[in-house]
């Protein structure tokens, strides 16, 4: 809490102390965190303690410019608990994160929710279909999979939305959109550990590539997925296309020359989002 606490004031100005802060915090907090994973869960009242552990770092990760591999990482390490917690038939806390109990709870904030330009959308799947041949390995070939599945269902998502107009139809769009990306997460929680540690390989230059498209299509999806936060969006905290952006910023920071093409559409979600329009509908 002191680790997250410590960078949410540090987020507007980049204060360098409360930098410092929030890091050290969060390191003891990772290391006191792996030695009770290593240890074992003994109660239900250390595993759900645990569980929060991992998603208030994971909230962390989402304030620090190179905080996506660790970000996807506590996703791995609340499973991993979670896991453990159910095969000892412990009670949790966090009832409705697990499984389609989460999704149903989601469907009226989801059904509300804008849908998104089919000229964005268009963009996003032309600039995935290029990079195909790139992708070689077992997991950049999952991941990319998951990642183009989710672009192609907003651009029918999108096309639909102007010859449907029953509130019905554009609900299951939306659903639609959103289980996709889901998908990406599943996979990212459930690969096996060489090939995430491929994925989130900073020397790995197609695994860096579709990092960045993982996180510009999350931006452009942000009318949809800001539907999952509702009322407890509060400041910049949960405001994606302010934080994750600066993920974009960092990954952009090392692309090679010839690899730029391919870099051309999360280049312009970059801009886009500096600019302030993410999240406005893309109307």
């Amino acid at each position: 809490m002191l680790a997250l606490g410590a960078s949410d004031l540090a987020s507007p100005t980049d204060d360098h102390n409360l930098v410092m802060i929030s890091i050290a915090h969060r390191l003891k907090s990772i290391a006191s965190l792996k030695k009770a994973v290593a240890a074992g869960i003994t109660c239900w009242e250390q595993g759900n303690a645990m569980l929060a552990t991992c998603f208030t770092l994971l909230f962390q990760s989402v304030l620090l410019n190179d905080g996506l591999a660790e970000y996807l990482s506590f996703f791995r390490g609340i499973v991993a608990i979670a896991m453990q917690m159910g095969q000892k038939k412990m009670k949790f806390v966090f009832t409705k994160l697990f499984g389609d109990e989460y999704l149903q709870s989601m469907e009226p904030a989801l059904a509300a929710a804008p849908l998104i330009n089919n000229d964005i959308v268009s963009r996003a799947c032309r600039s995935l279909e290029i990079m195909a041949p790139l992708c070689k390995t077992k997991a950049s070939i999952g991941i990319y999979g998951v990642l183009l599945s989710t672009a192609r269902n907003l651009v029918t998502s999108s096309r639909e939305c102007k010859f449907y107009t029953h509130p019905y139809n554009d609900h299951l769009l939306r659903i639609t959109a959103y289980i996709s990306m889901r998908r990406a997460y599943g996979m990212f929680m459930m690969m096996p550990q060489d090939e995430f540690r491929e994925f989130t390989d900073p020397g790995d230059e197609v695994c860096q590539l579709l990092q960045a498209h993982f996180v510009a299509l999350q931006l452009i999806m942000t009318p949809i997925t800001r539907a999952e936060f509702g009322k407890r969006m509060i400041g910049n905290t949960y405001n994606a296309d302010g934080r994750t952006g600066r993920w974009l910023e960092t990954l952009h920071k090392t692309v090679p020359p010839h690899l730029l093409k391919y870099y051309e559409w999360t280049l312009w979600v970059e801009k886009a989002t500096d600019a302030g329009a993410i999240g406005k509908g893309w109307r």
